[in-house]
């Protein structure tokens, strides 16, 4: 899996899906179907800030990783 979020992305996925988290979590929606979406939805964020791996950016060749030319021929150690 090709990363295709860069950093910035990452950062800013992270805190809306904390912020989707926290709005579902404490029922500031005000129904339980609605509630559920928005949690799915921030978890969706936080899986993608974590992988750097977005599927709709895939789908239409986006890429925002700045840095993918360089960490694919960089040798790695250890």
């Amino acid at each position: 899996m090709e990363k295709n979020i860069g950093t910035v992305d990452k950062i800013i996925r992270g805190i809306v899906g904390l912020v989707l988290i926290f709005v579902a979590a404490n029922d500031y929606v005000g129904s339980n179907v609605f509630s559920v979406i928005i949690f799915i939805l921030g978890l969706i964020f936080i899986f993608e800030s974590m992988f750097g791996f977005c599927f709709i950016y895939k789908i239409f060749g986006i890429n925002t990783n700045k840095n993918r030319d360089q960490k694919e021929n960089t040798p790695t150690t250890g």
